[in-house]
């Protein structure tokens, strides 16, 4: 019973946490600096999932203030970019696999060339 159990709280497959730590890390980083500096088209592009939710809280009178509001800001907007960039980041290694168990597999090479 403990062993069914353990295998079926590990992640399945190529997906990992440790793929999606420094992802997030990352988005963190990228949102607080993007909050912090917005005289770009790009930091307001990472800043805007974060001001769509502040927008939805202030119309239904749960808007925060504050301290509040930054970390709705980075945090939101962080969380966005990672669920897009851990997308991108699976369908690599997805692909990746895929291609490196066909090149190594028997009769992988061209097809007819007499090998």
């Amino acid at each position: 019973m403990r062993d069914q159990l353990q295998q079926t709280t590990r992640p399945e497959g190529p997906w990992r946490s440790w793929h999606v730590t420094p992802v997030l890390l990352g988005s963190i980083a990228a949102s607080a600096l993007a909050f912090n500096h917005p005289n770009t088209v790009l930091s307001m592009l990472i800043t805007a999932p974060g001001y769509l939710v502040q927008a939805w809280l202030f119309e239904r009178h749960r808007a925060l203030g504050g301290t509040g509001y930054v970390v709705t800001m980075i945090g939101v907007s962080a969380l966005c970019w990672t669920v897009i960039a851990s997308g991108f980041l699976r369908g690599t290694i997805v692909i990746v696999r895929r291609f490196s168990s066909a090149v190594g597999a028997p009769g992988a090479g061209r097809r007819g060339s007499g090998e």
